[in-house]
């Protein structure tokens, strides 16, 4: 399953709902450090605001990973915990046709949409072992350091494995506890 899929449902689905995946018979009993990266920020130098989220993502990842008994191993993980904003532009037509003259007058609305993408990928394999992603257009976007905690903990709420351990752990998923 790739990014493309998800891209569809963050810009078809206007909800905030998380959509993962978890790949089948994946032995999680292997996994016990992981890195963090962010591909396409290897690519190009980020501004200094795109710095700022990056590394509330980071630590928000961070934070989820050692809540799940994961150590951080930059030079040799067993998993890479990949994450991407993604921000996409979309332009509607506005036909605004007035009712004394036969002159059409098109205008276009422009709104860009925004979504979080997180993997966790097998670097020994290369294959996508889980990914998630979310709509951050419904969180609050004054206050972005906690809508970027908060998208990542959902997020997280869909990963339910601890660090070397094949067994579903319920109690990781927030999103019931108050």
């Amino acid at each position: 399953m790739n990014k493309w899929l998800f891209l569809c449902f963050l810009i078809f689905g206007c909800s905030e709902r998380v959509v993962h995946f978890v790949a089948p018979n994946t032995s999680f009993d292997q996994y016990y450090t992981y890195g963090i990266t962010n591909l396409k920020l290897n690519r190009q130098a980020p501004s200094a605001e795109a710095s700022h989220l990056f590394s509330i993502i980071e630590l928000s990842i961070k934070n989820e990973m050692d809540r799940r008994g994961y150590t951080k191993n930059v030079l040799s993980p067993d998993l890479i915990a990949r994450y991407e904003l993604i921000a996409v532009q979309q332009s509607q037509p506005i036909n605004n046709q007035y009712n004394y003259s036969p002159a059409m007058v098109n205008n276009y609305r422009t709104s860009e949409e925004y979504g979080l993408l997180l993997e966790l990928i097998d670097p020994a394999s290369s294959k996508t072992i889980w990914q998630a992603s979310v709509d951050l257009n419904k969180f609050d976007a004054k206050n972005r350091e906690n809508t970027i905690n908060t998208a990542v903990t959902r997020l997280f709420n869909t990963f339910q494995y601890k660090a070397g351990s094949n067994d579903l752990h319920p109690e990781l998923d927030l999103s019931n506890k108050k």
